[in-house]
């Protein structure tokens, strides 16, 4: 993904760097394990934000 990053955003959904991040959470260095966990909680928080948006009104 280094270098290439612009077209995986615009070609892969967010399932995609999710994966690539829990990857580097399971077999990265220390740096790479905290910066991966940060990517994934900020997708995680985005998708749990879109499911409000669409929230039923009672």
């Amino acid at each position: 993904m280094e270098g290439d990053t612009e077209r995986v955003c615009k070609e892969l959904t967010t399932r995609w760097p999710v994966s690539v991040a829990d990857t580097y959470i399971n077999m990265g260095s220390d740096v790479e394990r905290r910066n991966a966990m940060l990517i994934t909680s900020l997708f995680n928080f985005e998708k749990v934000s879109r499911t409000f948006l669409h929230w039923p009104s009672m």
